[in-house]
């Protein structure tokens, strides 16, 4: 964690990012969104489609600019300064781009010859753990085998902060627990600040310590995820005409969540909350202060 004296490894102020149509109004895609990430925490940034994640990892990046508001990666303003704030960071974005005629050994010597500091000892080690330090040319790659090798090059990048868009959607289930397992080690013992947006919510629960649920472009829960199982409950839980019936209890009060039953009986009440049913309970909730316009952008 930070020392006094140091920035925070991320931060948004008062950000809003609005994408103009060529006709009537824009797309809010975040609004008025302050978020600060200290150094050293992994971070599972969920939400919907179109609550504005891949805005929000874009925006630090440079990639966009805000429309108001400012972005910060370890004290740089990404705006005023987009290079050195981009030295900073290593990022995995979700439709991973590889270069087709390069096998993965070669995408490492590649990346070692552009980046100073490259650690192709580190990237190598994930390959060979991932079981893809194949001859082929990524072209030929699975999906998966290509998302594994954009997660090597991101480690082998050893830099104080790693952003990741979706890093596991092409993963199987298998694949995704042991490429998690192995990835989250390297981030800590590097001791990076990790946001990871993910829609598999009981996946980051295993390896987050903190949570920032996105809804809308506004900012829903922004807490430790520790703090958060410590506080909810499940006080009921029944079943009823295919359809699962729960109620949280926590710091804000009560909170009613149905979903699928799956074919799942009721568990015995009251049990602690998991942190699934502690993100969907809250954006199952309307939003206080009422109903918000159009809100676009991941």
């Amino acid at each position: 964690m930070r020392q006094d004296n140091e920035p925070p490894a991320l931060e948004a102020r008062a950000v809003t990012k609005i994408y103009q149509r060529f006709f009537g109004t824009g797309v809010v895609a975040l609004e008025d969104l302050s978020v600060s990430i200290e150094t050293g925490r992994i971070v599972a940034l969920v939400g919907p489609n179109g609550a504005g994640k891949t805005t929000l990892l874009h925006l630090w990046m440079g990639f966009q600019r805000p429309t108001r508001g400012a972005l910060r990666v370890r004290g740089i303003d990404v705006a005023e300064a987009r290079a050195r704030a981009g030295r900073q960071v290593a990022f995995v974005a979700q439709d991973v781009s590889v270069v087709r005629d390069l096998t993965p050994r070669e995408h490492v010597e590649w990346a070692a010859f552009l980046r100073p500091g490259f650690d192709a000892d580190a990237a190598t080690g994930y390959i060979a753990a991932q079981e893809i330090d194949v001859p082929r040319p990524a072209s030929r790659l699975s999906g998966g085998e290509r998302t594994q090798l954009a997660l090597a090059l991101a480690l082998g990048c050893r830099a104080p902060v790693v952003l990741l868009d979706e890093p596991f959607a092409h993963l199987d289930p298998v694949a995704r627990l042991r490429s998690a397992g192995v990835l989250f080690d390297a981030l800590r013992r590097d001791g990076a600040t990790a946001v990871i947006s993910s829609h598999h919510i009981a996946d980051l629960e295993r390896y987050c310590d903190w949570l920032v649920v996105l809804d809308r472009g506004r900012c829903r829960l922004n807490d430790a995820t520790a703090s958060l199982l410590d506080a909810y409950q499940v006080v009921a839980d029944a079943v009823r005409d295919g359809t699962r019936h729960l109620e949280l209890v926590g710091p804000n009060g009560s909170f009613r969540l149905t979903v699928p039953s799956g074919g799942a009986a009721p568990r015995p009440v009251p049990r602690p909350a998991t942190l699934e049913e502690i993100v969907l309970a809250h954006l199952s909730h309307p939003e206080p202060g009422g109903p918000r316009g159009d809100a676009g952008g991941d």
